[in-house]
């Protein structure tokens, strides 16, 4: 055989196992990316930021009318469990504004959202910029072929085999807390004796303040309604950073307008859910129990406005 044969050989091989491997990867479709995915429930097996990101260009826009977005105070917020509404849990662990709208800017321009709802907390706010090499555009066609898609797979094999959990279920719920032994008490009262101490206000970054409001004009752009909510702190952090916090929501609140639905779980109304121990797991997070309590309250003002009942349907009827 001729070297010039057999180049020509390997090449023709190494171009049909990739375009075997797009073709297998173009069926399975774990991205949601390609074609009428509408119905379909995909978990994420592997890199959450780049699965959600992925998500956001067909899968998100194609199964759901609402997009719950913040960082991990929320990401254990479980919208399967709500009936009234189809929501995706768009939270990731350490998230700020930056990515935040790069998931919620692709669903806004090419699905049907009806809403969102933002978790507001001093956190999420404090930084800007992605906090990895993930999401990225070029993400979209390396998910055809590469290393990371191969992760996928290894990870997927895994579950279906029943030795690993996915990351997030279908609806981008993320139980990080089942795991963790409830010690919240301690941890609160720490925290809030290492801010008394510090006496470090609550600093907003310019761009990350920015970035929430071109989130926020974005879905006021296409009709999306805006709710939005700040994460309940506990008790003791609360007094601890109490000025400060009030100054956090003076600069967050001119945001939103009359037509946006924005509350604040740090109110009396919720005094005996921030007192209470078993609803958090650490100094911010919430236990599975705040959780349910939280997203139930959601819920409530999402029926509020949106003219939804528990046992109805969308126009009101049994």
């Amino acid at each position: 055989m001729t070297f010039k044969r057999f180049f020509l050989s390997c090449l023709c091989a190494s171009s049909l196992m990739v375009l075997l491997f797009v073709t297998i990867h173009v069926r399975s479709n774990d991205y949601g990316l390609f074609g009428d995915v509408r119905g379909r429930l995909i978990p994420v097996y592997a890199n959450e930021r780049t699965s959600k990101y992925l998500f956001s260009y067909n899968y998100i826009p194609s199964n759901f009318e609402g997009l719950l977005l913040g960082s991990s105070l929320s990401h254990n917020l479980n919208t399967k469990e709500v009936t009234e509404f189809k929501i995706y849990n768009g939270s990731l662990s350490g998230a700020n504004f930056t990515e935040l709208n790069l998931i919620a800017k692709n669903v806004i321009k090419r699905g049907k959202l009806k809403f969102i709802v933002i978790c507001l907390h001093p956190y999420t706010t404090q930084t800007h910029g992605r906090r990895s090499s993930f999401m990225n555009p070029h993400e979209y066609w390396e998910s055809l072929g590469s290393l990371a898609t191969l992760d996928l797979y290894r990870h997927k094999i895994l579950v279906l085999l029943g030795k690993k959990e996915v990351i997030s279920n279908e609806y981008g719920f993320h139980d990080r807390n089942l795991d963790k032994k409830i010690d919240s008490r301690k941890k609160i009262s720490q925290a809030a004796n290492s801010l008394m101490k510090s006496g470090k206000g609550i600093e907003i970054d310019e761009i990350a303040y920015k970035e929430l409001a071109d989130l926020v004009v974005s879905a006021r752009s296409q009709d999306v309604k805006i709710f939005a909510y700040f994460h309940p702190l506990p008790y003791e952090l609360y007094l601890a950073q109490q000025e400060s916090f009030a100054d956090f929501q003076d600069k967050i609140k001119p945001l939103f307008t009359k037509q946006d639905r924005v509350w604040d779980f740090n109110s009396g109304q919720y005094l005996s859910f921030r007192r209470d121990y078993g609803n958090y797991i650490d100094h911010a997070h919430l236990s599975p129990k705040g959780a349910r309590f939280i997203l139930k309250e959601i819920v409530r003002h999402l029926n509020d406005d949106l003219g939804v009942f528990p046992g109805t349907d969308k126009k009101g009827t049994t």
